[in-house]
C-alpha cells in the first residue's frame, strides 16, 4: 500500500491524528484530515479523504459531470500550500535555522461572494512584504476566461519588470458544462448570457478585497480590458470614476452617452482600424455572431472620444503623432481636467495587441504589446486624496 510505505520511509508515528473537518458548505461531503508526524526531520504524511467527492479539484467546479461532486468545504490550493510551507529540504551538514514569518502570497485565486453569487480572480505579483502596490485590473473578452487573459495579454512579465500585481478578474459564467465561458454585463452585449449579473458589485468588491487583503494601493488602482472587456471597462468607469486613477480600454466602444462620469479620470483608447467586429464607425459589428448578441448599435469611436474630451475637461486642440502605422492624438488636461489619448493603428484588426491571430482574416494590432502600452500610460497617473484622477 502505498501511504504505509510512505509512513514507513518517512519514519512516521502511529496512530494517526485524525481530525473531522466542518461541512462547512453543506454539501453532503464530509472530510476527513489524517497526520502521520514525529517522522525524519520533521517529516509526516497527510491524507485528506472526502467521503462523496468524486475525480475533482477540491475547491473548484468540476470540468464534467461524469467526474462526479467537488467538495467546496476546502480548497486544494490552500491545502497545499499550507503543507509546503512548512516544509523545506536542509543540507546535509546545515545547522537548523530560524522559521522566517510567513509571507503573503503573490499569486493566489480570489474567491467573492457578490450578492449570493460565487465570483473569482486570478492576483499575480501582489507584494511580499507590507508596502503597497499599484494594481491593475485586467478584463477579457466575451467568451473568455481570466486564464485566458492571462495566457495571451503579456501583463505577467510586465507586473513583474515593473513592480506592479496585475489581476485577472473573471466574468459571469455560462454555456455547457466544462467550457469556460464567461463574459461582461455592460447592458447591451450577450445579455442572454449574463442576465442580471451585477458586475459593478462584483468590482466594488474585487477592489476592497484587493486593498483590504493584497495589499493593493488605493491611489493606484487601474482597469483595462479588450473587446467586451473594454467595455465593460467603460461602463465600470463611468459609474465609478473615483475607484480608479487611469483606464484603457482596448478594441472596444461605448454603446450610450446617458451618463457621465463624476470627476475626470485619464483615459488611453486603443482600436484597430481593420477592426471588423467593433468597427470604428460604430454601428452593429459585422461579425454575425457579435451581431446577433447586441441589443444596440456601437457609438462611433470619434464620438466616445469626444465624449471623454468632454468629461475629462481636456484640451480641444489634440497633438497628434504617427510612426508607422500608429497614430496617436492625445487631448491634453485642461483647467481642472486630465488627458485623453486616442490610438488608431491603420493595420490592426479585433484582439489584444501583439496577441496571435485566433482565426483567418483577422490580425490583432502587431505594431506594439498592448500590456506595454497600457503600463505606460497608467504609471503616469494615481488619484490623490480629495484630487480628480490624474492631477
Amino acid at each position: 500500500h502505498s501511504l504505509d510505505q510512505w509512513i514507513t520511509a518517512n519514519g512516521c508515528a502511529q496512530p494517526p491524528e485524525v481530525v473531522q473537518l466542518p461541512d462547512a458548505a453543506a454539501d453532503g461531503m464530509t472530510v476527513t484530515r489524517k497526520t502521520w508526524g514525529g517522522g525524519k526531520d520533521g517529516a509526516e504524511v497527510v491524507l485528506i479523504e472526502i467521503t462523496g467527492g468524486g475525480h475533482t479539484w477540491p475547491g473548484r467546479e468540476p470540468p464534467l459531470e461524469i467526474l462526479g461532486a467537488s467538495t467546496k468545504d476546502i480548497s486544494a490550493n490552500d491545502l497545499m500550500w499550507e503543507f509546503f510551507q512548512k516544509h523545506a529540504r536542509k543540507a546535509a551538514d546545515a545547522k537548523p535555522e530560524a522559521k522566517p514569518p510567513t509571507a503573503a502570497k503573490p499569486d493566489t485565486e480570489v474567491t467573492l461572494d457578490v450578492k449570493g453569487a460565487k465570483r473569482r480572480a486570478i492576483v499575480v505579483n501582489a507584494p511580499a512584504d507590507a508596502a503597497k502596490r499599484p494594481a491593475v485590473l485586467v478584463l477579457h473578452g466575451g467568451m473568455g476566461s481570466a486564464e485566458v487573459m492571462r495566457a495571451n495579454s503579456g501583463f505577467d512579465a510586465v507586473a513583474k519588470k515593473n513592480g506592479f500585481m496585475v489581476v485577472y478578474a473573471e466574468g459571469t459564467r455560462f454555456g455547457p458544462a466544462g467550457e469556460a465561458r464567461h463574459a461582461w454585463n455592460t447592458g447591451f452585449l450577450l445579455r442572454q448570457q449574463v442576465q442580471d449579473a451585477d458586475d459593478f458589485a462584483y468590482f466594488d468588491t474585487l477592489i476592497d478585497t484587493l486593498v483590504r487583503d493584497h495589499r493593493a494601493d488605493p491611489a493606484r488602482i487601474y482597469m483595462t480590458g479588450g473587446s467586451n472587456g473594454g467595455m465593460m471597462t467603460f461602463v465600470y468607469a463611468v459609474a465609478r470614476p473615483q475607484r480608479l486613477a487611469a483606464i484603457a480600454p482596448v478594441v472596444a466602444t461605448m454603446f450610450t452617452f446617458d451618463n457621465v462620469p463624476a470627476v475626470p479620470l485619464p483615459v488611453l483608447i486603443i482600436n484597430g482600424a481593420k477592426d471588423e467586429e467593433v468597427p470604428l464607425g460604430g454601428g452593429m459589428s459585422r461579425n454575425a455572431i457579435v451581431r446577433r448578441a447586441q441589443e444596440a448599435p456601437y457609438k462611433p469611436l470619434k464620438d466616445v472620444v469626444q465624449f471623454w474630451v468632454r468629461a475629462n475637461k481636456s484640451q480641444a486642440e489634440p497633438k497628434v503623432a504617427s510612426v508607422g502605422t500608429v497614430t496617436t492624438t492625445t487631448y491634453e488636461a485642461g483647467p481642472g481636467g486630465t488627458v485623453t489619448e486616442f490610438v488608431v493603428d491603420s493595420a490592426g484588426g479585433h484582439g489584444w495587441p501583439g496577441s496571435k491571430s485566433r482565426r483567418d482574416g483577422n490580425a490583432p494590432i502587431a505594431s506594439f504589446s498592448g500590456a506595454e502600452r497600457v503600463w505606460e500610460f497608467f504609471q503616469r497617473h494615481a488619484r490623490q486624496p480629495g484630487a480628480p484622477a490624474g492631477k
